[in-house]
């Protein structure tokens, strides 16, 4: 499975994720908690982890040309 995993340095990691999930709820399924979230795209899935100084995000995808278009590539 492609994978790719980002590093965002914040300190505002779980109000992202907060406010990420609620513009992506209205038309994908999202699930979350305190201190993470997996949003279920059709072509593939985000996780969204809060650490205190960043937000770590990983894209998991079944095919290669998915990642890219879960990217921005496309």
């Amino acid at each position: 499975m492609p994978l790719s995993r980002a590093e965002i340095e914040t300190t505002s990691a779980e109000r992202l994720i907060n406010r990420l999930c609620k513009h992506w709820a209205h038309k994908l399924e999202v699930e979350q908690n305190d201190q993470q979230a997996t949003i279920k795209f059709a072509t593939g899935t985000c996780l969204m982890v809060a650490e205190p100084d960043k937000l770590v995000v990983a894209l998991e995808t079944l095919e290669e040309e998915h990642l890219d278009e879960l990217e921005g590539g496309r």
